[in-house]
């Protein structure tokens, strides 16, 4: 438990970064979940509204967990 303590008292930025974009990440994987639910139960055929929307949930949820498992992986 000291040395918990000890690193976030000396990089207590870096493990607040990795926090806020872990937690941006888990939202994203959230939303891709609903998003591919409502494509799958909906009867309108929205193609490209949906395949955007998943494109960039996707690219926004990898690219948040890549920087929160670098950052973590830094602080130890």
């Amino acid at each position: 438990m000291k040395m918990m303590w000890f690193l976030l008292q000396s990089s207590w930025f870096t493990v607040a970064i990795a926090a806020l974009t872990g937690s941006i990440s888990g939202a994203c994987s959230a939303s891709l979940i609903a998003l591919i639910n409502n494509a799958i139960s909906s009867t309108v055929n929205q193609t490209e509204q949906l395949f955007l929307g998943f494109i960039g949930l996707a690219t926004v949820a990898f690219l948040t967990n890549l920087t929160s498992q670098y950052l973590l992986s830094s602080v130890s």
